[in-house]
């Protein structure tokens, strides 16, 4: 059965391989909550999770991840929230907004 959300916004982020990534998307979590966001993290646990790591998380069925929202902000697991952003779900619809990643712009094109 899929869990409906009232917010047509959330983040998203991916929990993947059997390593301690788990703790990243733990601290994500802990940060948002920290700075008193607004929308639910929504975490899409792939399939090579270890069972542990399922056990110590509620996973939604997958086939229903997303559809209930109509906005997502993608946050990789080792991304550290020190102040909330919810405002970046006010940005124009229909519009593609991302962050240059450190290394590509370091080196070039």
């Amino acid at each position: 059965m899929c869990h409906r959300s009232t917010t047509a916004a959330c983040y998203v982020t991916f929990l993947a391989g059997d390593g301690d990534y788990v703790k990243l998307v733990v601290g994500l979590a802990k940060g948002l909550r920290k700075v008193n966001t607004a929308y639910p993290l929504v975490v899409a646990v792939l399939h090579d999770v270890l069972e542990k790591h399922h056990r110590r998380m509620l996973v939604e069925e997958q086939g229903c991840l997303f559809a209930e929202y109509k906005k997502m902000i993608y946050l990789d697991a080792n991304v550290q929230v020190f102040s909330n952003i919810d405002h970046l779900f006010e940005l124009k619809d229909s519009s593609f907004y991302a962050v240059v990643d450190f290394l590509c712009e370091m080196h070039g094109k």
